[in-house]
């Protein structure tokens, strides 16, 4: 269905721009592999993926989501979970 509607549009989900409706559906395309299937078989889908994911602000968002394995210290658990954090802590 995604890739009808990408080529009848012509380049975003919506329209000619991009728009929130690309926004909303993207995070659905970065897990085809998951999925268990190709974006070859989707030749719309896979050219808009592609721009999609170069986009400059895509690529700043997603690499805002990785994130070091270190262990958190006290404040940053705290600053992240609050005082639950705290109690859940005194519990080991």
């Amino acid at each position: 269905m995604l890739d009808r509607q990408l080529g009848k549009t012509g380049r975003y989900v919506a329209s000619d721009d991009y728009t929130i409706a690309d926004i909303a559906c993207f995070p659905w395309t970065m897990t085809h592999k998951a999925q268990g299937f190709t974006l070859d078989d989707y030749p719309n889908v896979k050219r808009w993926y592609a721009d999609v994911r170069a986009r400059p602000q895509v690529q700043a968002g997603l690499a805002i989501g990785k994130f070091e394995k270190e262990p958190f210290d006290e404040e940053a658990r705290r600053n992240m979970f609050g005082q639950a954090a705290k109690e859940m802590a005194g519990r080991k």
